[in-house]
């Protein structure tokens, strides 16, 4: 007598002709998550050979295999197997167990260097966004106590240092003008300690963003180092940002990397007419904001079209290039601008 045997995630039946179940091993607990891979990657399971060599060779396994260990075969009766499976007892709950055990696995080793990399370059750029917002207020705070000091210097992490380190006297000689011309408020210093302590978490915010940094280009430079050499780590991070996944930046043309954060232009192009984006990130590349005006879509082109190579050996694993594309791109366009 021929029988059959078919396995899914919550364990191996062996049936007979009639496609009746006589025996079953199910799985435990521990084993399913890679008796579940095994299965999907059309491997033998231990549970199976066991079933196999107990009930001799005479057995067909219902499906795909990789190895010929015993005859296989594609019978198209896969939906009476599996009505037959779900008659065992407590079936519905063994298969909800075995899908939540899957599905936790699956959601653990969904995190990858690209997850690490998108939240690290989202938390930066909401860093950027608060400081900003808080040097603002800082600005507008301290006019009252000195104005010109807050309109003579531009860069605001210069202003928060400068603010924290010297008294008002010192930033009055530094900018050349007397107390007496000055049209800041006298604040006692319980008006101006407020002030410091906002200055200070600005510090704070400048720093944690520092740290950030750091960690993102480590990260970019070890896992994307092809990218990493023509992007540098901000604008690579963010270009997987805007991707949602290195996989799906990888496969994307040169012509949709060009483009990367440029969406809202472009459906606003498509939707009304207006003027198509020529680029999107990349114009923050040192290559593209030196570059004269008429000629930055055209280094925005050639940046994509390195940029989608560099992605593709990364993906593929392949050998560092980077250095060839970076060189290739300053050739052709630091010593056309000279």
């Amino acid at each position: 007598m021929v029988l059959y045997i078919y396995s899914n995630v919550i364990g191996s039946f062996v049936f007979n002709t009639g496609l009746r179940i006589i025996d079953q091993t199910l799985f435990d607990e521990e084993d399913t998550v890679n008796n579940a891979i095994n299965l999907n990657n059309n491997e033998w399971l231990e549970e199976e050979k066991a079933l196999i060599k107990k009930h001799g060779h005479k057995i067909i396994y219902l499906g795909k295999k990789k190895t010929e260990l015993i005859e296989t075969s594609k019978d198209n009766r896969f939906e009476l197997v599996n009505e037959r499976i779900s008659e065992i007892p407590n079936f519905y709950q063994l298969m909800r167990k075995a899908g939540i055990i899957i599905a936790k696995h699956k959601i653990k080793n969904s995190v990858k260097q690209d997850t690490l990399v998108i939240q690290a370059i989202n938390n930066i750029d909401e860093l950027d966004r608060v400081a900003n917002t808080l040097v603002k207020r800082l600005r507008e705070w301290y006019k009252l106590y000195l104005p010109e000091f807050s309109k003579k210097v531009r860069d605001n992490e210069k202003f928060v240092e400068l603010i924290l380190k010297n008294k008002k006297s010192e930033l009055l000689k530094e900018i050349n003008i007397s107390s007496k011309k000055s049209m800041g408020a006298n604040l006692a210093e319980a008006d101006t300690k407020p002030i410091e302590e906002l200055a200070k978490r600005i510090t704070s915010l400048y720093d944690l963003r520092e740290s950030q940094s750091q960690y993102l280009e480590l990260i970019i430079k070890k896992t994307y180092p092809n990218m990493y050499a023509i992007t540098g780590s901000q604008i690579g991070a963010k270009l997987i940002s805007f991707a949602g996944s290195f996989e799906k930046l990888a496969k994307f043309p040169a012509s949709t990397i060009q483009l990367l954060g440029a969406e809202e232009a472009l459906f606003r192009h498509l939707k009304t007419g207006a003027k198509s984006p020529k680029y999107g990130i990349l114009h923050e590349h040192p290559l593209v904001t030196q570059a004269r005006a008429s000629e930055r879509e055209k280094v925005a082109r050639a940046l994509g079209d390195k940029i989608s190579i560099a992605v593709k050996v990364d993906f593929f694993n392949g050998k560092f290039i980077g250095e060839k594309l970076r060189n290739y791109l300053e050739k052709k366009f630091i010593k056309k601008k000279k």
